[in-house]
């Protein structure tokens, strides 16, 4: 992760093999790559990953390219990831970039 201490996450690993992961603060490029490779990582190694987007309060373009990564990526390897609680900011961002369906 970045020297930027605006950003963090929080890893819940749960009895039935699923992990909720919560994106907190501001995920930016310093990020983003970081981030990408660990919820990969997380991803193909429980049986469902859950990623809450509340916590952010800002996300740019390689946030949102990552979190979309992530998506394709699961899919193709057919891994359950969701995203939920989206933040007004995640929520505006993918609007700005007429991507509003993308996660779901």
């Amino acid at each position: 992760m970045g020297d930027d201490e605006t950003f963090h996450v929080e890893m819940d690993s749960h009895s039935d093999d699923s992990l909720t992961v919560s994106l907190q603060g501001e995920l930016d490029i310093d990020d983003a790559a970081w981030v990408e490779a660990t919820l990969a990582a997380a991803a193909e190694h429980h049986g469902k990953l859950s990623v809450d987007l509340s916590g952010l309060e800002f996300i740019d373009s390689a946030g949102l390219r990552s979190l979309i990564t992530l998506k394709q990526r699961a899919t193709i390897l057919n891994i359950d990831v969701g995203f939920e609680n989206f933040s007004p900011a995640v929520s505006r961002a993918l609007n700005a970039a007429g991507l509003q369906t993308t996660l779901e």
